[in-house]
């Protein structure tokens, strides 16, 4: 028996009543296949779209532009085993040739005896002792002259050495010392004989017999003696 067609299933009494039942059949077949070749056009429409919109583009891929540098200009006008040359720079400043200088402050007088005495400065790395200032004792020692309006009156230590002594400048050059300093164990040696017996120096010994009666303040030495007397 062989193989039944589709056609053949259906009971038909004519042939025309053939026709009009396969027309309607054939029609509805080619209008499907084409509905499916139109959705599967879109499909691929819109994958295609997706694949479009979804691929990087090459100026997202790409590496962002290099700033441009001073060394790079000067690499590409020089070369790079080339120096830019050399450039001044020349500031014109309008001066008004009309205008006095500012007044020049007179140097400071070299001080006293007594004026070097009272400093505690080191007079060879910074001479300038101010003595008075807004009303009052200063004592500040800069190296340089001090500017107009921060000190009232101020000397120049830088002759402190060569000063003559006082005539009546006392020593302790043959001053007799107390029991008790020759016997504190503390007494000075002949190298530096000259011991301080009060003060905040007491004890001290000095090879200048004016160092404790001149030079140093009260507070640091307000007596002394010889301790060369202790022997005697």
């Amino acid at each position: 028996m062989g193989m039944m067609s589709k056609y053949e299933s259906i009971p038909r009494a004519s042939a025309e009543e053939d026709e009009e039942v396969a027309c309607p059949i054939t029609t509805t077949t080619t209008t499907t296949n084409n509905h499916h070749s139109i959705a599967l056009g879109f499909v691929a429409l819109f994958l295609v779209t997706i694949l479009v919109a979804n691929r990087p583009s090459s100026a997202s891929s790409a590496p962002p532009p290099r700033p441009v540098t001073s060394a790079m200009l000067q690499s590409s006008r020089w070369g790079f085993d080339e120096s830019p040359p050399s450039s001044t720079l020349t500031v014109l400043v309008e001066v008004d040739a009309s205008a006095p200088p500012p007044p020049v402050p007179p140097p400071p007088p070299p001080c006293t005896f007594a004026e070097c005495r009272s400093s505690h400065c080191d007079y060879l790395a910074a001479p300038y002792l101010c003595l008075f200032h807004n009303g009052g004792p200063h004592g500040g020692c800069p190296p340089v002259p001090w500017a107009e309006g921060t000190c009232a009156v101020s000397c120049d230590q830088g002759g402190c050495d060569g000063l003559d002594l006082p005539s009546d400048a006392t020593s302790c050059d043959g001053a007799v010392c107390e029991e008790e300093d020759c016997a504190s164990g503390q007494a000075c040696g002949r190298d530096a004989p000259y011991q301080c017996t009060a003060g905040s120096a007491r004890h001290g010994c000095n090879d200048d017999e004016y160092h404790w009666t001149i030079y140093a303040s009260a507070e640091t030495c307000s007596s002394c003696c010889d301790a060369r007397t202790c022997d005697e």
